[in-house]
């Protein structure tokens, strides 16, 4: 975790700790203090600053941003020093059928319906077939098939 805040730091690169819940409590605290360090420096707008005993550089544009999960088994709720210093936002499913008929209108098809059922066909089959959904394939594999229909069409 050290060298990952510190490169991210010292380049002005954004990182993103996935899952960020699933770390043991005692590991949370010392990274709430690494980015509660960074934060203090990005706020006071130093160039350089002490990261535990040592001087860095920071780059304005460094950004750290987590995913949880939470309520899952195993999951570690985080410390409060650490809740305060990230935004929480929600996520939800997106909507397969209003995204593919939005692509196959910008794909130049006036009547998308048929393209729909087979799309969420396709979708349901990935699905089992996998376990999980798998966005981008899906609409890749959506527009090339769409593309070849158009054609023999």
């Amino acid at each position: 975790m050290y060298v990952f805040v510190v490169v991210t730091s010292q380049t002005g690169a954004w990182g993103c700790f996935d899952e960020f819940n699933r770390i043991n409590i005692e590991v949370l605290s010392v990274v709430a203090q690494q980015i509660l360090s960074i934060m203090s420096a990005l706020a006071n707008g130093l160039p350089r600053f002490v990261f535990e005993g040592r001087e860095i550089k920071l780059e304005w544009s460094c950004g750290i941003f987590i995913t949880m999960n939470p309520g899952y088994a195993g999951r570690t709720e985080l410390p409060d020093n650490l809740k305060s210093m990230f935004r929480p936002i929600s996520m939800v499913v997106p909507d397969s059928t209003l995204i593919a008929e939005i692509i196959l209108f910008g794909e130049g098809f006036n009547n998308t319906k048929v393209f729909i059922r087979l799309f969420n066909y396709y979708t349901l089959k990935v699905k089992k077939v996998k376990g999980q959904h798998l966005y981008t394939a899906t609409y890749m594999n959506m527009t090339s098939s769409g593309l070849q229909c158009e054609v023999a069409y």
